[in-house]
């Protein structure tokens, strides 16, 4: 069984840090970035072999959904889990509504997001 590769994205290394220990301790691969370009360069350093994409909302370089669309569009089957400290309305402004089944808010347990992405994945082997 491969073990599940997480990207994730955020722009504060301390929490970039805390969000990949938590995951390895969960036993997913995590590849992590700071920002956009990053993010896409780790995607392709790693084949597009990337099952969810764990991104803030606000990014430097564009937003969290402009990145999944790009990366979506390499990998279609990709699953995505946002966060943000504001609601998904506010992080994103009327325009780009996100489903709330892919988002999460900050501040959020260890225990919360691992079910949150776990909860993520599923759906993704759900809806093949």
């Amino acid at each position: 069984v491969r073990t599940q590769t997480l990207l994730v994205l955020d722009d504060e290394a301390g929490i970039r840090e805390l969000l990949q220990t938590v995951l390895e301790r969960h036993g997913f691969h995590v590849l992590t970035a700071g920002r956009a370009e990053e993010a896409i360069r780790r995607f392709e350093e790693a084949g597009g072999a990337v099952d969810l994409l764990l991104t803030d909302v606000r990014i430097p370089g564009m937003t969290g959904p402009a990145l999944a669309e790009k990366l979506r569009a390499r990998r279609p089957e990709l699953r995505v889990l946002y966060m943000s400290g504001f609601s998904p309305y506010l992080a994103n402004g009327p325009s780009m509504a996100i489903d709330a089944r892919e988002f999460i808010q900050k501040p959020f347990t260890p225990d919360e997001l691992v079910q949150r992405v776990t909860e993520a994945l599923q759906r993704g082997r759900e809806e093949r």
